[in-house]
């Protein structure tokens, strides 16, 4: 959990970073390609999260050895 924290800051702080950044007369945040970037950043830490709460949620109905594959 502390992985998926750390990785919410840092695509807090790219957010902000391009927020403030102009190139060729406007923000990079308003480049289609950063968009792209920042929407499979957020997929990426969403899909850990929900892996990590499925994990737990078996680790709490099925015990331990029987969720370690996950």
């Amino acid at each position: 959990m502390r992985v998926i924290g750390h990785a919410e800051r840092l695509l807090e702080k790219m957010c902000r970073r391009l927020l403030s950044r102009v190139a060729f007369g406007k923000a990079l945040a308003d480049q289609s390609l950063w968009q792209e970037r920042i929407a499979e950043a957020r997929t990426q830490i969403n899909m850990c999260r929900l892996l990590t709460q499925h994990v737990a949620w078996l680790m709490d109905t099925v015990g331990a050895q029987a969720a370690r594959s996950e």
